[in-house]
């Protein structure tokens, strides 16, 4: 008993009642210090006698500012931000120096945990810490639902915050959530500090560049300047006329030409117009140099953008046709035999039915027991329903099996390379795949797939990333229907797909929807890394730009798109039949 405090016994504190409880050592649950300045908590190991009585509790206490103190010597990005909190919500300790607990006001007690309160995240005074929590609230109701480890991403003021979840348990008792929150622009500095220098040292080079352009034409054009007036001057009369020697030798082969053979006008004139030329020329070489390094620098920011989508993308992609192929694999096997039994069963299924019709033929007085089974079972109705079923049994299997077939001419993973394939394939497969959506739902018709397949030869191509090109576009056309009919459009929701030769080497594909088209404000942004016009956590905004780098970049073809407000949308694709792989592909 502590003799400043009578009212104090230990073995009813929480530290010693629940290991003794539970009857092994355990953690238990978080306190005040007797002083109520910090929190702890403590493990504690019960310890019994060699008749299994209960001798008394052995705990150590750990101090909660320990933990916070760690917290706060991490270094997470910038201005990232971590927190440790229990499935209750109540914090145990964070990165900001916030102590998990609060005085109560105006109250005098005498027991540590009846001056303070512990702290719920979703109340702290950090503005991070409590729109981190709120969310992971909102998102799963209860912070019990989070069991495994979370990736997830919101915004605080327009800002987009990066949050990492990871459960920690130590089977002793500790059930926490560890919390780690990271704005995007600790992401975004470096990157957007390296584009600025980019711009700036290509604007300098390209200063330096037409000074030295604008100083060599006049190294270049002032002789000629004076052989001009010496021209003129001759074509006056005078052709006494002496031009200073240049230091360029082909034009002072021309002033001493000059000097000598004023006579020689004509020859003159016919050097004068060959000087000119070469000028030209070196000025249009000067041009296309500096048109070339400008599309260099256009080129590099393009890729730039491009690469920090294609590293996310590229491995996604790959995880899903690993997922979809294996999944098309597994339900393959089944399906074929089920398939395959069918046939045996429909056949085995008329023999019987044979065998009772011939029974009912040859004993139509059936014993009373029997009579009564038949009556009760309603043979004729099991007669009729029972081909029936098997019919709907076979079209179900049959499904299932074209179903399977687009999943596995979707993934096409083993196709990395260039394949020559049939493009109306790829297009059925994703149509497959995308079934569900274009289903009658309530309040939404069912959406019509208007298919006019042209005449195309096999056409060489990287089947898996033209697939999803495919996969892209067709699920825009379906958010651009939606969208149309939430907004009260009366249409028919319709999807046309053309497909044909433009030429003897390139072929075109044609996907138009008719929602309400894209505002000419935003139709130049469309192919841009990270533009979406849908919510936060509907879309990326990649999905069109990595889909313009498949066709441009890797098929050398074009992707194109037409759009009116109010009038649709159509996506025009154009790929050559055969590709002409540089080095580097092969």
């Amino acid at each position: 008993m502590n003799a400043g405090k009578p009212n104090f016994d230990p073995r009813k504190r929480p530290y010693y009642t629940i290991p003794a409880q539970q009857r092994q050592a355990t953690w238990g649950k978080v306190f005040p210090h007797i002083t109520g300045k910090t929190m702890y908590i403590a493990p504690g190991k019960p310890i019994y006698n060699r008749a299994g009585e209960l001798q008394g509790v052995w705990m150590a206490s750990l101090n909660l500012s320990m933990i916070g103190d760690f917290l706060r010597s991490l270094k997470i990005g910038t201005t990232g931000q971590s927190f440790i909190l229990e499935r209750s919500g109540e914090l145990i300790a964070t990165s900001t120096g916030e102590k998990p607990f609060r005085y109560y006001a105006d109250k005098v007690v005498q027991l540590p945990e009846q001056r303070v309160e512990r702290l719920n995240a979703i109340d702290s005074e950090n503005s991070t810490t409590q729109k981190t929590s709120q969310f992971l609230l909102q998102k799963f109701q209860d912070f019990d639902q989070i069991q495994g480890f979370q990736q997830l991403e919101f915004s605080i003021n327009g800002t987009r915050q990066f949050v990492q979840v990871a459960p920690f348990r130590d089977g002793r008792g500790i059930d926490w959530l560890v919390v780690v929150t990271v704005p995007e622009s600790d992401f975004m500095a470096q990157i957007n500090a390296n584009t600025q220098s980019t711009i700036l040292l290509s604007l300098l080079a390209l200063a330096i560049s037409l000074g030295i352009g604008i100083l060599t034409s006049r190294w270049i054009t002032q002789p000629i300047l004076q052989l001009n007036q010496a021209s003129s001057a001759m074509a006056a009369g005078s052709l006494s006329q002496a031009v200073t020697a240049s230091s360029v030798y082909e034009l002072q082969e021309l002033t001493q030409s000059f000097n000598r053979m004023a006579q020689q006008l004509q020859e003159s004139f016919n050097t004068l117009e060959q000087a000119n030329e070469q000028l030209e020329h070196r000025v249009e070489e000067r041009t296309a140099q500096l048109k070339a390094a400008k599309d260099e620098v256009e080129t590099a920011l393009r890729e730039l953008q491009l690469a920090q989508t294609q590293l996310i993308q590229s491995e996604k992609m790959s995880s899903l046709g690993l997922l979809v192929a294996g999944v098309a694999h597994e339900i393959n096997n089944p399906v074929n035999f089920i398939y395959g039994n069918l046939r045996h069963a429909d056949e085995y299924t008329q023999e019987l039915l044979k065998l009772v019709q011939a029974y009912q033929t040859h004993y139509p007085e059936p014993p009373a027991a029997i009579a009564q089974q038949l009556e009760a079972m309603d043979v004729d109705f099991m007669v009729n329903d029972l081909s029936k079923l098997i019919e709907s049994m076979k079209e179900g299997a049959r499904r299932i099996r074209e179903i399977v077939l687009a999943l596995r001419t979707f993934s096409r993973l083993d196709e990395a390379g260039v394949k020559s394939i049939n493009i109306h394939d790829g297009i059925d497969s994703t149509l497959v795949i995308l079934g569900n959506r274009l289903k009658p739902k309530l309040n939404h018709p069912k959406i019509e797939i208007l298919r006019n397949y042209g005449s195309l030869p096999l056409v060489e191509c990287y089947p898996g990333p033209l697939n999803q090109v495919f996969m892209n576009i067709l699920s825009n056309a379906i958010d651009a229907i939606e969208i149309a009919i939430e907004h009260g459009q009366q249409i028919t929701p319709t999807i046309s797909i053309h497909t044909g030769l433009i030429d003897e080497s390139r072929a075109q594909i044609r996907i138009r929807d008719n929602g309400n088209g894209i505002p000419e404000a935003i139709k130049q942004q469309i192919f841009d890394p990270f533009f979406t016009t849908k919510p936060v956590g509907s879309g990326t905004g990649m999905g069109l730009a990595i889909s313009y780098q498949i066709i441009t970049d890797r098929h050398h073809g074009t992707l194109s798109c037409s759009s009116h407000s109010g009038e649709g949308t159509e996506f025009v694709i154009q790929i050559p039949l055969q590709q002409n792989l540089r080095d580097e592909e092969l």
